[in-house]
């Protein structure tokens, strides 16, 4: 009894921590914040890239009614609820005993150490639940059985209405075919592409249909982003690492990029020469959602790595226990 009340105050306490630092950074610019999100909902996002991501503003919308702060609610919400998400699922591989319970606990510093290092003015809603999306499909890839699809298609049918990173639901399910010997690959394919190419129209349809005008100055139609919706930033994020080496602006940033892809490229070889096949796919799949980030993401931002903290911790906690008890 008094280690769960001791696990229940450190996963509160460690929630708790993470909250008060995003507060403390973002509490003077609420209502600009919350005007950005609310300009989704009304086809005036800050950019055309914006405006498929309805899910997060629709439910700080929902919880307007209950609170004049809904974007503190919500942050609180979600940082409990994913870091309880992650210590059950770390649980589930543990040792039933005293010494497992507060080692799946510890899992819990690796997303706080990336979230507060990952510190940024503009958190929207979708990060938040880009954690959880991200975390979910970690979790799915390492425990359904390769036969098993279902769990994420309904994923991908809630994730694509919050950001259009969820297309690699679709590809960790492509490739995941493809790696494992599986009597229903090329259903499994077929399957794979044809979520891809709906969500990727449904994306398009969403930015075309409801998008007006964008509520930053000078921005007006984003004429600039009109064709896919997405900004291109590869030769911006190559002038910012040029910077960095000058100066060291944006070292933070740089570090969390090179660190997380460097351990998905570790896990990945690891894992495929241990022939833990869906779990290969898994991180071949964050290797890919990290790579896109050069042409399509501005890796200065360290907002960009925060969703990434409880999905990197998963693996980490499923790698370390298999190199340990040799599974």
């Amino acid at each position: 009894m008094t280690r769960r009340i001791l696990l229940a105050l450190w996963i509160l306490g460690i929630s708790y921590l993470e909250w008060r630092g995003w507060w403390a950074t973002h509490k003077a610019h609420m209502a600009t914040l919350m005007t950005a999100s609310q300009g989704v909902l009304e086809g005036t996002p800050h950019w055309r890239a914006y405006q498929n991501r309805l899910l997060g503003p629709a439910l700080l919308e929902f919880l307007g009614l209950f609170s004049r702060e809904p974007f503190r609610v919500f942050a609180a919400i979600m940082f409990l609820t994913g870091n309880l998400a992650l210590y059950r699922m770390c649980a589930r591989w543990m040792p039933a005993t005293s010494r497992g319970a507060w080692q799946a606990g510890w899992v819990l510093l690796l997303p706080f150490f990336v979230w507060m290092q990952g510190s940024h003015f503009w958190t929207y809603p979708w990060d938040f639940l880009e954690m959880h999306t991200l975390l979910m499909l970690a979790y799915l890839a390492l425990t359904v059985p390769v036969g098993t699809v279902w769990p994420f298609v309904a994923l991908y049918a809630v994730a694509l209405f919050s950001r259009e990173s969820a297309l690699f639901i679709p590809m960790f399910m492509l490739i995941r075919a493809w790696m494992v010997d599986s009597p229903n690959r090329w259903r499994q394919t077929v399957l794979a592409l044809g979520l891809m190419a709906l969500g990727t129209g449904l994306i398009q349809l969403t930015r075309h249909s409801l998008f007006e005008h964008s509520s930053l100055p000078g921005v007006g139609l984003d004429a600039t982003h009109a064709v896919w919706g997405n900004h291109l930033t590869l030769q911006i994020n190559l002038s910012d690492w040029n910077r960095m080496r000058q100066t060291g602006l944006h070292q933070g940033a740089f570090a969390l990029f090179g660190g997380l892809t460097a351990f998905y490229a570790l896990a990945c070889g690891w894992l495929w020469r241990r022939q833990e096949k869906a779990a290969t796919a898994l991180v071949l799949t964050m290797l890919a959602y990290m790579l896109v980030m050069v042409p399509l993401a501005h890796l200065k931002e360290g907002r960009i790595y925060q969703p990434l903290g409880a999905c990197t911790a998963l693996i980490a906690c499923y790698w370390a226990l298999h190199r340990k008890r040799g599974v």
